[in-house]
């Protein structure tokens, strides 16, 4: 497995760049990991937008919890 990893300042284009590659990469599998669900959720619906025959998944912790829903797990409180 190759790994990739992007280093810039803020709004130097690192997010486009990377899920452009990933949109022209076929069927390839990628993991890709961002600091918020917010910016999962962003990526996942423009990577969706630029190719929609890619399989887009945005995996969350068991501890996440949307507002007023329950936690994924039934240990968390």
């Amino acid at each position: 497995m190759k790994t990739l990893v992007i280093k810039g300042a803020a709004g130097s284009g690192k997010t486009e760049k990377a899920l452009r590659e990933i949109a022209q990469s076929g069927n390839n599998p990628w993991e890709v990991y961002v600091p918020t669900h917010k910016l999962a959720e962003e990526c996942a619906t423009r990577l969706r937008a630029m190719n929609p025959i890619l399989r887009v998944v945005v995996v969350k912790g068991r501890d996440h919890c949307p507002a007023g829903k329950t936690p994924m797990c039934k240990k968390q409180p």
